[in-house]
């Protein structure tokens, strides 16, 4: 009896072993140990907000609608989204809580388990308490000289938008913030920039037409496919600290990293002059790369609304497939016409079921899914759908003409939070 038992028992464990190799991709929510420090640097916006309401969005994501309470760094997200899955670090909020937030991303803000505490926490108090202390402004100091530590001088990336600006001359960063030479304002952006020493001032404002509007040039995708050199040696060197106040476009900034000036140039915090210009601002360390967007709500030219189909996950982890994304081009009734992106192909035009393809073998999981986004000249910016708009597309040809007809032309407002419903496509 013992023996068949374990006989069974065997088997029984063989055929779970049998199964963890078979089942579904699992995935864990795990990120190593960070410092305080670390995490202020990382976020794109750190502000307390109260959560107004939370809303599902396609395939599987939660929306929160936020009302600021405290702005730490940063500007503060109007909404995060994050998963509506724990496995995948997804962050529960509960509408009518309010919650400490260190958001990512400048159009779509994202945050994650990792990025999201209740306020009615004693370890919240003790990260508020840090943060606070963290972006007090110093007090006022006279000038002098002093020794600093200027890290990737010359190896920053600058990009405007989707497009690269090379690598701004003598550009550095500095206790923890990234500076830009004053003249780089001027030959880069066109900005009328000016340095009065004797009164202490600096300037920086529109030369009478739209700022951010430099020559463009297209990426050297040899060079940005390069990682950066980090073996270059931190330079400390002797700076004079001139104690002067900025303005940008006639208004005076208020908390800013320390201007200072090295080798006969005026250093001046890139985040504090970006941000007064109405530019998002994106960081990656990994890249040596900062990113100036200007809010797809501010920008003047059309914004044509876009939907592709992203082969997914599944599509890549079980059916070995390499194509791209699917460009739709036009959406009927019962078809569907794209391009493949990255590929030399023609045009296709098919069953719009094509799009509706399971992973071969495992049932509810789709090769692809599908993606909804604005694109103006300077930048594409990704949308959210309902559950019910993605139903109603999928379900309803009548329904599906009606999208169709929205394809590449322009959009009237960006949704607020992101999210498109089946009410913004109802004549």
């Amino acid at each position: 009896m013992k023996r068949w038992l374990g006989c069974v028992l065997g088997l029984v464990f063989l055929f779970g072993l049998g199964l963890s190799f078979w089942s579904s991709p699992a995935f864990a929510c795990f990120r190593g140990p960070t410092t305080m420090e670390e995490n202020f640097l990382e976020a794109q916006s750190i502000f307390t907000a109260k959560v107004l309401k939370v809303e599902a969005a396609y395939p599987s994501q939660l929306v929160a609608t936020l009302e600021t309470v405290e702005s730490l760094k940063g500007t503060p997200a109007a909404f995060v989204w994050t998963n509506n899955d724990s496995d995948q670090c997804g962050l529960a909020l509960q509408a009518g809580k309010t919650y400490l937030f260190y958001s990512h991303g400048a159009e779509l803000p994202y945050a994650s388990v990792f990025d999201g505490y209740w306020l009615s926490d004693v370890r919240t108090d003790i990260r508020l308490a840090w943060l606070r202390e963290r972006v007090k402004p110093a007090p006022a100091l006279p000038p002098r000289t002093d020794r600093l530590l200027l890290h990737r001088q010359n190896e920053i990336r600058l990009f405007l938008e989707n497009r690269y600006l090379g690598k701004p001359a003598r550009a550095a960063i500095a206790d923890d913030s990234v500076y830009f030479p004053l003249a780089v304002w001027a030959e880069t952006f066109g900005l009328l920039t000016d340095w009065n020493e004797k009164a202490r001032t600096v300037s920086i404002r529109s030369a009478g037409t739209a700022a951010g509007k430099p020559e463009l040039k297209e990426a050297n995708r040899d060079e940005l496919a390069t990682p950066p050199d980090f073996t270059q040696v931190p330079l400390e060197t002797e700076v004079t600290f001139p104690s002067v106040t900025l303005n940008v476009q006639g208004e005076l900034v208020k908390d800013h990293p320390e201007l200072f000036v090295y080798d006969r140039e005026l250093y001046v915090p890139l985040r504090a002059v970006a941000e007064k210009l109405g530019y998002q601002l994106e960081w990656s360390g990994s890249q040596s790369a900062v990113t100036l967007k200007l809010p797809i709500a501010d920008q003047r030219e059309p914004k044509l609304l876009g939907i592709k189909y992203l082969l997914s996950d599944w599509g890549y982890f079980y059916d070995g497939r390499t194509d791209g994304s699917l460009q739709v081009l036009s959406l009927g009734g019962d078809s569907i016409s794209y391009t493949v992106e990255g590929e030399m192909m023609p045009a296709m035009t098919v069953p719009f079921e094509h799009v509706l393809q399971e992973v071969p073998g495992w049932k509810g999981l789709r090769q692809y899914k599908l993606q909804f986004y604005l694109k103006t000249e300077r930048s594409v910016v990704r949308l959210l759908a309902s559950p019910e708009l993605v139903h109603a597309l999928e379900s309803d040809a009548a329904f599906r003409e009606k999208i169709g007809k929205a394809i590449g032309k322009p959009w009237a407002a960006v949704p607020a939070n992101r999210v498109l419903h089946v009410t913004d496509f109802e004549e």
